[in-house]
């Protein structure tokens, strides 16, 4: 949703239609809100997931 709302407006603007002060805080609303989305996946994954793995790992060669 968020991704298919910036292509719209990144077509408006790559085919010199009016882009108002509005589509402007909209795109701008959208892109913080994506940042924030992908900053937190990035998070969660680095402090989940590849914490545990770095576990499974060093557990496997220290058994090894």
């Amino acid at each position: 949703m968020i991704l298919d709302n910036l292509r719209s407006l990144r077509n408006a603007v790559a085919h010199v239609k009016f882009f108002y002060r509005s589509d402007y805080n909209t795109c701008k609303s959208l892109v913080e809100s994506l940042n924030t989305a992908i900053i937190e996946a990035i998070r969660i994954t680095e402090d989940e997931e590849f914490v545990e793995k770095n576990r499974e790992n060093l557990r496997n060669s220290v058994e090894g």
